[in-house]
């Protein structure tokens, strides 16, 4: 699988040219390197110097004729290489032994006739040979064969990871599995490089995570001194996240490394959160996409995934403004079709605007906060309080006031219920009802609003957080 190949501009199917063993790993891919400095001395037609070897024998492609290239004699069936064909290389700068390119004979030259500024380079299957001939340079092409079937000397590496997506909540320790081996089995242990990092999402650039050979590994990033190697079995290479942030949630994936041969596997990351529809304060469609973001962070949220909304419309959902998403589309839920959302003729479901400018273009913005290790609670208070009051009051009492994606989760995975409307971080006004009930809101459970009321009014209570 790794080697040089000579091919001509145009040619068709047909072998592999040189020796896998020739060459070691690529360093440059996808280029093309002039042949000029070539010579071969093809001995005249016939010629009883030129042997057929078994190793060089080209079939012909649907009936077309082949190149002949150096030594090579085209024929209709066969092309035979000339036993006094040689092809020699010399590292790039003319240091390090000269020495013929194996799978080629070396016929009798003793000293490279002219240096080949070669450089290693991955044959795939199906892309260098020879076949029929065009006016064209010769030239040697690098190119790199796409991951796949991991097969090396006979031997597969497999790569195993699970294909369920994993839950956790924010603050819990999780493992991400991965094991790899090899088939047929290998009995010698056989040194390995693992890496694991994280997919990019919206646009964002890949995160390593850890890199690890033998008992040497390293984190990078915000990982540092979270996460390590988890390997209690043979060949287990799992990764272990500790006090998991809202931000870890998303794709991992698992790359084992052995020698010259690469094989991964994939590991979806979520954690158990809740999705909530998000306004400015001075009413709907306000938020670009930074600004979205910025929200979200500052209610203890991030901006929603589209696989989060999907689920949150499963589970009942139904918003009729649009809002920003992760990946900068603009969506919103419907469950139940009407007119001011798509109209009457649309089936439920999750209604889309498309990617969106994310500077120019205005929406709300759907958040994910995830659960909590903490408690809500609705501080019991003799008097209402203005918002500056309430603030004061949750410190006194060893908290803070809570913010709304903190609401949401203790709503969503502690049964808050509180029929009293209370003040929160935003400057906003809600209350949790897990119980529907009269004089409580509407008979759906869910997050009530009285949006942003005047923040020196004495109407509401406050909701502290106290962390654990």
């Amino acid at each position: 699988r790794w080697g040089a190949a000579i091919v001509h501009l145009q040619c068709g199917e047909g072998l592999h040219l040189l020796s896998p063993n020739a060459f070691s790993k690529p360093e440059r891919a996808n280029e093309t390197l002039p042949l000029q400095t070539l010579r071969f001395h093809p001995p005249p037609l016939p010629s009883p110097r030129c042997d057929s070897l078994n190793s060089w024998i080209l079939p012909s492609h649907r009936g077309q004729q082949l190149c002949g290239l150096g030594g090579f004699q085209p024929s209709l069936e066969t092309a035979q290489v000339c036993s006094t064909s040689s092809l020699w290389a010399q590292p790039e700068g003319g240091k390090g032994a000269c020495v013929p390119l194996r799978g080629w004979p070396a016929g009798s030259a003793g000293i490279c006739p002219l240096p080949l500024p070669f450089w290693p380079f991955k044959i795939p299957k199906s892309a260098c040979f020879l076949g029929p001939c065009q006016p064209a340079a010769w030239s040697a092409r690098a190119v790199e064969e796409p991951p796949g079937d991991g097969i090396f000397n006979g031997v597969k590496l497999v790569v195993e990871t699970p294909e369920e997506i994993l839950f956790s909540y924010r603050g819990a320790n999780v493992t991400l599995p991965c094991r790899y081996h090899y088939e047929p089995a290998v009995v010698s242990p056989r040194p390995v490089r693992i890496k694991w990092w994280k997919l990019s999402e919206n646009g964002a650039p890949e995160q390593d995570v850890l890199v690890a050979i033998g008992l040497r590994h390293r984190a990078f990033g915000d990982y540092r001194g979270r996460v390590h190697l988890w390997q209690e079995r043979e060949r287990e290479v799992s990764l272990e996240i500790r006090d998991l942030r809202l931000e870890d949630y998303g794709r991992y994936r698992c790359e084992v490394i052995d020698g010259l041969e690469d094989e991964s596997g994939l590991v979806e990351l979520e954690l158990r959160g809740v999705v909530f529809p998000y306004q400015h304060p001075q009413g709907r469609y306000q938020f670009n996409f930074h600004e979205a973001q910025w929200a979200c962070e500052e209610q203890d949220a991030v901006v929603a995934s589209f696989e989060q909304l999907f689920r949150a419309w499963e589970e009942g959902l139904d918003w009729c403004n649009a809002g920003w998403l992760q990946d900068a589309s603009v969506q919103y839920p419907i469950t139940q079709a009407r007119h001011p959302c798509g109209g009457l003729g649309l089936a439920p479901g999750v209604r889309s605007y498309g990617p969106r400018h994310r500077r120019l273009h205005r929406y709300d913005v759907f958040c994910f906060a995830a659960a909590l290790r903490g408690q809500v609670y609705y501080l019991e208070h003799p008097e209402k309080l203005t918002l500056a009051e309430a603030k004061e009051a949750c410190q006194e009492d060893g908290a803070q006031i809570a913010k709304v994606g903190q609401l949401f989760a203790a709503w969503k995975f502690h049964g808050l219920d509180r029929c009293d409307a209370g003040w929160l971080a935003d400057g906003s006004a809600r209350y949790p009802v897990a119980h529907p009930r009269r004089n409580c809101g509407s008979l759906e459970p869910g997050v009530r609003s009285f949006g942003f009321p005047d923040p020196h009014s004495r109407k509401y209570g406050v909701y502290c957080y106290r962390p654990r």
